[in-house]
């Protein structure tokens, strides 16, 4: 994967800031993202904006080039967030992302 380096070591700085919870995944198309994003307990989506609980983050960052040579984007989230939010975050981003990355406590699979 080749990832837009500021923009994506701000996110993770940011997260990181916030709480000890990483989760990142890549995606093939913006419409299989916004369908995980729509899920996160911790972010509320109207329209096209975004709203993070306090303590948390969400952000998409888009035009990375994935293992195959195609463009996607990758979702980058965390923060505080509970034991159940890391639980269903995790397993969405399994079922629908890819080189899925999860970094803190509670995130072993």
């Amino acid at each position: 994967m080749v990832i837009e380096g500021s923009m994506f070591d701000q996110a993770m700085k940011k997260i990181l800031s916030m709480g000890k919870i990483l989760l990142m995944a890549y995606f093939k198309d913006i419409n299989a993202a916004m369908k995980v994003i729509s899920r996160i307990p911790y972010i509320t989506v109207e329209g096209p904006k975004l709203t993070p609980r306090e303590g948390t983050v969400c952000q998409a960052i888009s035009n990375i080039t994935l293992d195959d040579g195609t463009k996607g984007l990758v979702l980058l989230t965390g923060g505080n967030i509970n034991p159940e939010e890391t639980k269903t975050v995790m397993a969405l981003l399994t079922e629908h992302g890819q080189n899925q990355t999860f970094a803190g406590p509670g995130t072993k699979q």
